[in-house]
């Protein structure tokens, strides 16, 4: 009886004492989350920094080989963390090119467009559709010129830079190229074919009826073709965690393109480089030894694909700007996924689809192609319609409320409750024709909607009914 008594007495006292455990092991959690968190939030504005600099990708490439060695990363197959690429986008159209006919300026690409075989000059004349005369412009429907031709041998360019040359050689000093049939011309800047004597361009349906209306009209034609090659060389960052493993998973993102002046783009990229130096730290420190990891930052997504295509060995491709819904700022939303990779059940190589779920927040998926047997498994990650729309609204509900109904203890600003009117102390009954008992019954019914969806919102405010209108 009395150790009864004892324990007893003694019982309010340890539960007291684990939950002051509890919530000192929460609170560690979460001061190691947000010093995680201001890390990643200072190599965001060191990288943002570096975009003022003269020669940006450098600095940045640079950046990121330092980070990948402090952490213990090392060069992928002895080739250096900086691995530089020749990028060849074929034959480009110069600022410099243009048509003028009748007087009107057409516009480039779309009006017209020279194909990559033309030849470089400037041209003038008064020819008329209807004529071939010597020392003019001349024109060619494709429709025509592909029906004279067998089945096997309509190849559109072909066709066309074969017709240029008879042109040529026949003394005219253009060719422009129509269609009055379903067939177009696309221009292909790798199209690779040596260059013709004379200026191809091709006039697109609407210009030609807007510029070119009758066969028989003479025209005052002037033209300017301009075409130049374009080679660059681009910079990948690769490093490499080698376990000795027969797979590899690849986590990466796109470089930014410091030329380009997307600020958007640019912030999006910062924060997914900044993720990727914590997916550094996280897979060199994890004990799952099953994988090798690959941490790039690619230059163009292009570089990213045909580099998982031919390493043969990748099992996961973690594409880190391919994260739907999740914004690129949110990194706590960020460091769950990487807890599931890290934490969960290593990815199987098999083909399908496996989903994971985090408290109704997100949505992960290992989602294999089985149609494109040399890519790798992607990793999807989605974050719950659910989520994503009462962040939308931006309303926290009274917990201690006993009625029916959602009543708002605080709106947060910026968000749909402010854009509509709401206030503190309103109830929400109805979104839709869908009763809100409770924040179980909330939950379920914003997860029917998707961005852009529209809907009515009911509520009670001091008694009287109201309705709202609003927009996901």
């Amino acid at each position: 009886m009395k150790n009864l008594v004892l324990v007893l007495f003694l019982l309010p006292m340890l539960l007291l004492g684990q939950s002051k455990k509890q919530k000192k092991v929460l609170a560690a959690q979460q001061k190691e989350t947000q010093q995680v968190i201001n890390h990643l939030k200072n190599h965001v504005t060191a990288l943002q920094q570096l975009f003022t600099n003269e020669h940006a990708e450098d600095s940045i490439a640079q950046y990121i080989n330092n980070q990948f060695k402090s952490v213990g990363l090392v060069p992928k197959e002895g080739k250096g963390y900086l691995q530089k690429e020749w990028i060849d986008e074929g034959k480009q159209i110069d600022t410099a090119t243009f048509l003028k006919v009748n007087g009107h300026q057409l516009q480039v690409n779309n009006d017209f467009f020279p194909l990559p075989f033309s030849a470089n000059k400037m041209v003038s004349g008064m020819p008329a559709i209807a004529l071939r005369e010597k020392n003019l412009p001349w024109f060619i429907d494709l429709k025509d010129l592909l029906n004279s031709k067998k089945p096997t041998e309509n190849d559109a360019y072909k066709v066309i830079r074969e017709e240029a040359a008879r042109a040529a050689k026949k003394g005219a000093t253009a060719l422009f190229v129509y269609s009055t049939g379903s067939q177009t011309v696309a221009y292909l800047a790798n199209d690779g074919t040596p260059a013709v004597t004379i200026p191809v361009v091709y006039i697109s349906p609407t210009a030609l009826q807007k510029y070119f209306p009758d066969n028989a009209d003479i025209l005052d034609i002037e033209m300017n073709v301009q075409l130049h090659e374009w080679k660059y060389e681009v910079t990948n960052v690769l490093g490499y965690i080698d376990n000795g493993a027969a797979s590899t998973i690849l986590i990466s993102t796109i470089f930014p393109d410091a030329k380009k002046g997307d600020s958007v783009k640019q912030k999006n990229s910062v924060n997914q480089i900044a993720m990727l130096f914590q997916w550094a730290e996280k897979m060199a420190a994890t004990k799952l030894k099953g994988n090798n990891y690959l941490l790039a930052a690619f230059a163009m997504p292009s570089l990213r694909d045909s580099f998982a295509v031919k390493t043969s060995n990748l099992l996961l491709d973690i594409r880190l700007d391919m994260l739907v819904n999740l914004p690129y700022d949110d990194f706590g939303a960020q460091m769950l996924v990487m807890d599931y990779l890290v934490k969960g059940p290593e990815p199987d190589s098999g083909n399908g689809q496996s989903t994971w779920n985090s408290d109704d927040a997100l949505s992960i998926s290992v989602v294999k192609d089985p149609t494109k047997r040399n890519m790798p498994a992607l990793l999807v990650v989605k974050q719950n319609n659910s989520v994503l729309n009462a962040e939308r609204i931006g309303i926290l509900t009274d917990e201690k409320y006993e009625g029916e109904g959602l009543k708002i203890k605080k709106l947060i600003p910026g968000k749909l409750c402010e854009d509509i009117g709401l206030q503190k102390g309103d109830i929400l009954t109805f979104l839709g024709s869908n009763g809100l008992l409770n924040i179980q019954s909330y939950k379920q019914v914003l997860s029917q909607y998707n961005p852009g969806d529209s809907t009515t919102l009911k509520i009670v405010r001091n008694g009287a009914e109201k309705v709202f209108n609003i927009v996901f």
